[in-house]
């Protein structure tokens, strides 16, 4: 392994673990009912259902649709009318 690959491999880890991050910090606010979590991982989830469909009509019919379908229960779990009372009545 040459210096530019490990140097790709870093960024890469980098990156990753700063997507880890702010969905973690995402998850901990809706645990904790501070609305500025929800987005976080409402978009995630969106990339998410996007690369599951490309996923699948990629023939990786199954992987593809597992990603949809966990996505979207996220996705409707996170703009639900329980869950976005609970943002926003929630004392901080």
């Amino acid at each position: 392994m040459d210096s530019a690959d490990r140097g790709t491999t870093l960024v890469i880890a980098a990156f990753y673990l700063m997507v880890t991050l702010a969905l973690a910090v995402g998850a901990y606010a809706l645990l904790q009912g501070r609305r500025f979590g929800q987005p976080l991982v409402l978009v995630w989830q969106l990339f998410a259902f996007i690369i599951g469909i490309q996923t699948a009509l990629g023939g990786q019919l199954l992987i593809g649709a597992g990603a949809v379908i966990l996505s979207g229960v996220v996705i409707l779990a996170v703009c639900a009318k329980s869950t976005v009372d609970y943002v926003t009545v929630t004392p901080r």
